[in-house]
């Protein structure tokens, strides 16, 4: 708060020579620049007051009077400006002196710094007229150092360097992948609908192969078109593989030699008395490039399905995850009784107020202009967070009990997959085996 030292001539009586009658002094004390909470440019009636206490205290002097609130909420006004006028006796020596300004209504003080104290200073008798400008007085001691300002913004981005020279030869890269598959054996007898085949050995019962086609395509009219039952607990019922596909392959290459050769760089006379011609000079150059693997990757192929639901029964939806060890772990799928999809995020609250645009590819796939969930978690000491307005597009969140703070928080925005908004732990019919 910007504390206020209002200085204030005594008031009191300038006495001429013996035997002359005495001459008041001023009996108004002028203010200037008082800061307010009253609204800018407006005229408010007021009571200004007296007190001989910071806090609490007796009112010596009242006096309401109209002021003018100027544009910044300050107000300036004559105190015993009044009939009466201020008394040399409301100053006596060593006393203090608090000045405050409130509403006549209500009795609540509209200075921003609550009272003011008034200081007494000495007076002149009959002052003449103001001296010369005195000389100026030594400059102070520096004061002290003002803390480090921001951060400048980012340079610009220096040009790229030349290229460092060629590394070192590459330890022999892993095998290639599996060649190509080799040509279809000739067409076997047609297969008879109905048939059942049946084996006894650990071989396959059916084996089918295609090499460019579709190996297995199977249809129904109204029936099952694929059913895969097993009487073991170790293994599957339906295993699928892709023989194209590799735990591991590469991921990018890079052209390097990989076959060097000795060659003659130049060629002078040798020999006693350059009796012949040799070379001089041997370089090693490069007689065979190839694509080495620089970066390898997991791949484990693709499944789509197109047109129709994936359901589990009995079991779970997980993803198999390899870890630093070599153990494979599942992580389970979270289920809900709707259709929902979720986004996650973080924003930044400005003086306790922050719109967030939800992600336009998001917003595609869910139907907004229903409810949708929004979870905060604010990054940061607050009075608490909630969205005050959610549109189909945005959300605004806002700092609780009107607070302003400034900090970031992290949101989760849970809305309804478009086209399966009315889809609630629907009835599942399970197909009969045929």
């Amino acid at each position: 708060m910007r504390e206020r030292i209002i200085l204030v001539s005594i008031l009191t009586f300038l006495l001429t020579s013996a035997g002359l009658a005495q001459q008041p002094t001023s009996r108004v004390i002028p203010f200037t620049d008082l800061a307010t909470t009253l609204p800018p440019k407006t005229i408010q009636t007021l009571r200004a007051e007296l007190y001989d206490a910071e806090k609490v205290g007796r009112a010596l002097f009242t006096e309401v009077r109209a002021v003018e609130v100027d544009a910044k909420g300050f107000i300036a006004f004559n105190l015993g400006s009044g009939l009466l006028g201020l008394t040399p006796d409301l100053f006596p020596s060593g006393a203090a002196r608090f000045l405050d300004v409130v509403s006549p209504s209500t009795g609540i003080s509209i200075l921003s710094t609550g009272r003011i104290a008034l200081t007494a200073v000495a007076f002149a008798l009959s002052p003449g007229p103001r001296g010369p400008t005195g000389a100026v007085g030594l400059p102070g001691p520096p004061g002290e150092r003002g803390p480090q300002g921001p951060v400048g913004p980012q340079g610009l981005v220096g040009p790229p360097g030349p290229a460092g020279p060629a590394g070192p030869r590459g330890d022999q890269g892993p095998p290639g992948a599996r060649g190509p598959t080799g040509l279809a054996g000739p067409q076997g007898p047609p297969f008879n609908p109905g048939t059942v085949v049946s084996a006894t050995s650990s071989n396959p019962v059916l084996t089918l192969s295609n090499s460019s086609g579709a190996a297995l395509n199977l249809s129904s009219n109204g029936g099952n078109a694929l059913e895969a039952h097993t009487n073991s607990t170790t293994n599957w019922s339906l295993l699928a593989v892709n023989d194209a596909i590799v735990d591991r392959r590469c991921i990018r290459y890079e052209t390097q030699c990989v076959r060097w050769e000795t060659v003659c760089g130049y060629y002078g006379c040798c020999g006693f008395w350059c009796s012949s011609w040799c070379c001089l000079y041997y370089y090693p150059r490069c007689a065979q490039y190839a694509p080495v693997c620089v970066e390898y990757g997991d791949f484990r192929g693709n499944a789509l399905l197109s047109m129709g639901n994936f359901a589990v029964l009995q079991g779970t939806k997980s993803a198999v995850v390899e870890i630093d060890d070599g153990t494979r772990v599942a992580l389970y799928a979270l289920e809900s009784p709707e259709n929902w999809f979720e986004d996650f995020g973080s924003a930044r609250l400005e003086n306790g107020r922050a719109v967030v645009y939800i992600e336009e590819n998001f917003a595609k796939t869910v139907n907004t202009e229903e409810d949708y969930h929004v979870l905060l978690e604010p990054n940061g000491h607050c009075n608490g967070l909630f969205v005050a307005n959610q549109t189909p597009t945005s959300f605004e969140v806002r700092e609780a009990h009107d607070g302003n703070s400034t900090i970031s928080f992290s949101y989760r925005i849970a809305a309804k997959r478009k086209g399966f908004e009315n889809l609630r732990l629907q009835p599942v019919q399970m197909p009969s085996p045929q």
